[in-house]
């Protein structure tokens, strides 16, 4: 028993050097605790309501939810082992410290979560900027498109015009002097046929005009 007294309070002043903020402590016996049922445990309860264990290993930790603080006037080594079920054990009580280091942590993650929003508006704001400037691309391409089809058209038509225009031009030089030794012809049988009239009309006046000259030739006038 002494032995056991002897490592008991060894233990009690490794816990309390390990944890230097308990006030008073008082050793429990072994028991299961609710954090590994099949575990052994020694529980080392404190005045102010905090329960610490040491399993087998002499891993040192804090329950999550410490006995109630009426046990701790048992016996110490009578303790109940049910007393550390789930059904008897209460929630630790949150001190300002854990007050202070979960807003702390909820500052954090709303910075957090604001950087990864701007982020998120600075990528929509590129991805539209991106789709804006393809938008002008497409349509700047399909403008240059519209005015490259234009001129092609319009050198088609003045090509087209220019080979209608040629046509006809030699169509009217070949009208004019293509047949020129015909026209020739044509004048010469013409002005031969006024001639022949012209002798056949000098034929049939001319004695009635040499009659008419002798008369006025050989008339003597008083």
């Amino acid at each position: 028993m002494g032995v056991m007294a002897g490592a008991k309070a060894a233990v009690v002043a490794t816990v309390a050097a390990a944890v230097p903020t308990l006030a008073s402590v008082r050793m429990l016996p072994w028991a299961k605790t609710n954090l590994n049922p099949t575990a052994q445990a020694l529980i080392i309860s404190t005045a102010a309501g905090m329960a610490y264990f040491i399993v087998a290993d002499k891993t040192i930790g804090r329950l999550h939810r410490p006995p109630p603080i009426q046990s701790l006037f048992l016996s110490p080594f009578t303790y109940p082992e049910e007393s550390v079920s789930n059904s008897n054990l209460k929630s630790p009580p949150i001190t300002n410290k854990q007050t202070k280091n979960r807003r702390r942590s909820e500052i954090i993650q709303e910075k957090r979560m604001d950087t990864s929003r701007r982020q998120s508006g600075i990528q929509q704001l590129l991805a539209a900027e991106q789709e804006a400037q393809q938008i002008v691309n497409a349509a700047r391409n399909a403008k240059m498109a519209r005015l490259r089809q234009a001129k092609e058209e319009a050198e088609r038509e003045i090509t087209a015009y220019r080979a209608q225009m040629e046509a006809e031009f030699q169509k009217k030089v070949a009208e004019s002097s293509g047949d020129s030794g015909a026209n020739v012809k044509r004048l010469e049988q013409e002005t031969e046929e006024k001639i022949a009239n012209l002798k056949q009309q000098a034929a049939a006046i001319s004695p009635d005009v040499v009659s008419m000259l002798l008369r006025h030739v050989t008339s003597v006038k008083n």
